[in-house]
């Protein structure tokens, strides 16, 4: 009988200890599943982030890539006016050369 009464006894402390080590396990995976959530809420806050500095930075490169158009078009007007205003010396040295040889022969 008092073997029957130990072995009850060890088969219930067994049994206990066998939920406590699920119960201890379950904590464990609700600790995990916690951390889980947290880094996947890290991330989507993380990408959200990033998403937006995406977009920032995209409408900067357009604007700068618009400022950079402009500047071109300003420097090409610029470069047109430039030769056009070297013909017109031009043409006016090769008259007044012109002139000169004109009346020098006189």
């Amino acid at each position: 009988m008092f073997k029957r009464n130990l072995r009850r006894e060890l088969q219930k402390v067994e049994e206990e200890l066998e939920t406590l080590c699920y119960e201890m396990k379950a904590k464990l995976l609700v600790k995990e599943l916690e951390v889980v959530k947290a880094a996947g809420e890290l991330t989507s806050t993380d990408l959200k982030h990033a998403d937006c500095t995406t977009r920032e930075l995209e409408k900067k490169l357009k604007e700068k890539e618009w400022e950079l158009t402009d500047t071109k078009a300003m420097k090409d007007a610029r470069i047109q006016e430039l030769e056009n205003e070297m013909r017109q010396m031009e043409n006016s040295v090769e008259r007044a050369q012109q002139d000169f040889q004109r009346r020098s022969e006189m």
